[in-house]
C-alpha cells in the first residue's frame, strides 16, 4: 500500500502545530525506566506428582499437581500414601488423612474415579485417582502416559525406559509390571493438557495431550489420527451435531461433556449402551484396549489378532467406516461392538455398543440400523457459517441439565448428614414399638406371678376359717 499521502498528511500537521505554538519554550520530556523483570519472590514453577500403580485388570493412576511450594509440602505424604495403598476386588481402599477431603467427581463419562481436595501452603490441590484398561506392552504404555505427563507440563518426550520415571520402592527388584513414581517441574505457565494440534509423526513416542483431568492414554507410534488419544479417552472436539433413528424400545440417553449422543435400552447390569463420541488414536492399541475391557484383563497379542479379524469396512453419512465386534471368552461377559468413522475435518466419530455379550450379539442389527441411519447435518461448513440459535439454546439445556447431576452429587454428601439424624429418630420411635410388645409380654409373666401370691394370701385367710371352724367343731364332739 502507498504510505506517502499518510506522511505528507503528518508533516503538514506537525507544520501547522507549529505554527499555533509558536516559539514557545517546549517542557522537557521525562524518561522513565521501567524494570520488566519478575522479581524472585513472585517467580513460581509447577510440579506433578504421578504414581502409576497395576492391578490384574487394570492401571491406577494417582496424580496431584500444583504450585512447586505447594506441592513440596505434601510431596512425602502422598508418595507414602501410593506407597501403603492396599486394594481389595480390583479397587483401591481410599483411607484419606483428616485433612484431605473427598469430593464428588461429577458425573461426566470421563470423570475420574475419585477426586480429593488437598490444602497446602494456603493452596487447594487437586489429587485425582483414575482407573484404565492394561495395555499388552507395559514399556510402551508407560512410555506413552509418562510423555503425555511430561507434554502437560511443557517438557519434551523422553526416550528413556517408562520416560524417566522410578519405581515406586527403589528396592524391589521383582518382575515388571510394578508401581511407577513420576515427578516433573515444569515452568509457571507450562501447558496444563488443552487440546493442541496434532503432531507431525508424534515425534518420540509422545502422545497427545489431553486435559489434566482426563484419564491416561495408551498411544502408539505412526498411527493415523496422531493428533489425539484412544477413543475411551478422548478429548473436547468440535462436535459435529448428528442426526440418527432411535430404535423402538430404546431411548436417548444423556449427552454432554464427551457424549454427543447415547441410546438406551433397559438398565443396570441387563441393559445395553450406545454412545457416540468424537475421538482418536492408532486402531490397534485402541483394539487392544477395547479388548482388555471385555477380557477383564491385560489384551495380549493374539486377542488383538482375533477382533482385528472381525473388521468390516462400510460407509456411513456417506464416510469410511471401520467395524468391528469383540466378546469376552466368559459367557457371561460383555462385549463390544465399535465403528469408527472417519471424518474429514476432524476427529473420527465412535459408534459403541457395549453390554452383555448376549444382548450385544442379539442386537448386531440395531447396531447396524443406528450405522446407517446417522446423518451429519447443519455442521460448520467451510465459510465459518454456525449454528442456528435453537440449537444454541438445546446446547445450553443440555449443559444446564449436565451441571444439575454434578450439584446433585453434591449436595447428596451434604444432606446426608441431615437425614441421618431423621431417619434416626424415626428408627427410635419404631424400635419403641417393637421393645413395646416385647416388654408387654415380659410384664404380663411378672404381674401374673404377683397376682398369684395375692391369690394365695387369699385363699390363705378363707382356708384359715374353714379349718378353725372344723377343728372348733371336732372340739365340740370329744367333749
Amino acid at each position: 500500500m502507498n504510505q506517502l499521502p499518510s506522511i505528507a498528511w503528518l508533516v503538514f500537521s506537525l507544520s501547522a502545530i507549529t505554527l499555533v505554538t509558536g516559539c514557545r519554550e517546549h517542557e522537557s520530556v521525562q524518561v522513565y525506566t521501567i524494570n520488566n523483570e519478575i522479581p524472585a519472590e513472585l517467580e513460581s514453577n509447577v510440579r506433578m506428582l504421578g504414581a502409576i500403580v497395576p492391578e490384574p485388570n487394570a492401571n491406577w493412576f494417582f496424580k496431584i499437581r500444583g504450585p512447586e511450594a505447594a506441592v513440596d509440602t505434601v510431596a512425602a505424604e502422598i508418595r507414602q500414601f501410593v506407597s501403603d495403598l492396599q486394594f481389595e476386588n480390583g479397587e483401591p481402599i481410599l483411607e484419606l488423612p483428616d485433612s484431605w477431603q473427598r469430593v464428588s467427581v461429577g458425573s461426566g463419562p470421563f470423570a475420574p474415579y475419585a477426586k480429593i481436595l488437598i490444602l497446602a501452603d494456603d493452596n487447594q490441590l487437586d489429587f485425582t485417582v483414575t482407573r484404565l484398561g492394561r495395555q499388552a506392552d507395559w514399556d510402551a504404555d508407560m512410555l506413552a502416559n509418562v510423555n503425555r505427563w511430561r507434554g502437560q507440563m511443557g517438557m519434551p518426550p523422553s526416550e528413556e525406559r517408562w520416560a524417566g520415571a522410578e519405581k515406586l520402592d527403589p528396592k524391589n527388584e521383582g518382575d515388571d509390571p510394578q508401581p511407577l513414581w513420576v515427578d516433573l517441574v515444569g515452568e509457571e505457565g507450562a501447558s496444563s493438557g488443552g487440546m493442541v494440534p496434532p503432531m507431525m509423526g508424534n515425534a518420540g513416542g509422545m502422545p497427545p495431550m489431553a486435559p489434566a483431568s482426563d484419564p491416561p492414554v495408551a498411544q502408539a507410534p505412526e498411527n493415523p489420527h496422531a493428533g489425539a488419544p484412544p477413543a475411551d479417552v478422548a478429548m473436547p472436539a468440535p462436535d459435529s451435531p448428528l442426526k440418527y433413528d432411535v430404535p423402538e424400545g430404546w431411548k436417548d440417553g444423556r449427552k454432554g461433556g464427551m457424549r454427543l449422543a447415547t441410546l438406551e435400552l433397559g438398565e443396570g447390569d441387563e441393559g445395553l449402551e450406545i454412545t457416540m463420541i468424537r475421538a482418536g488414536g492408532e486402531l490397534r492399541s485402541n483394539v487392544g484396549m477395547w479388548v482388555g475391557q471385555v477380557a477383564g484383563a491385560a489384551a495380549d497379542e493374539a486377542m488383538v489378532d482375533a477382533a482385528m479379524e472381525t473388521i468390516e469396512e462400510r460407509k456411513v453419512a456417506g464416510q469410511p467406516a471401520t467395524r468391528l465386534f469383540m466378546a469376552s471368552p466368559d459367557e457371561d461377559g460383555e462385549a463390544i461392538d465399535i465403528a469408527i468413522v472417519e471424518s474429514e475435518t476432524g476427529l473420527p466419530l465412535f459408534v459403541k455398543m457395549k453390554g452383555p455379550a448376549k444382548l450385544v450379539t442379539e442386537n448386531k442389527d440395531v447396531m447396524t440400523a443406528v450405522l446407517d441411519s446417522i446423518r451429519l447435518e447443519d455442521a460448520e461448513d467451510s465459510e465459518g457459517e454456525t449454528r442456528s440459535e435453537g440449537d444454541k439454546e438445546q446446547m445450553k439445556a443440555e449443559a444446564k441439565e449436565e451441571a444439575k447431576e454434578e450439584a446433585k452429587e453434591e449436595v447428596k454428601e451434604e444432606v446426608k448428614e441431615e437425614v441421618k439424624e431423621e431417619v434416626k429418630e424415626e428408627v427410635k420411635e419404631e424400635v419403641k414399638e417393637e421393645v413395646k410388645e416385647e416388654v408387654k409380654e415380659e410384664v404380663k409373666e411378672e404381674v401374673k406371678e404377683e397376682v398369684k401370691e395375692e391369690v394365695k394370701e387369699e385363699v390363705k385367710e378363707e382356708v384359715k376359717e374353714e379349718v378353725t371352724a372344723e377343728v372348733n367343731e371336732e372340739a365340740e364332739v370329744k367333749e
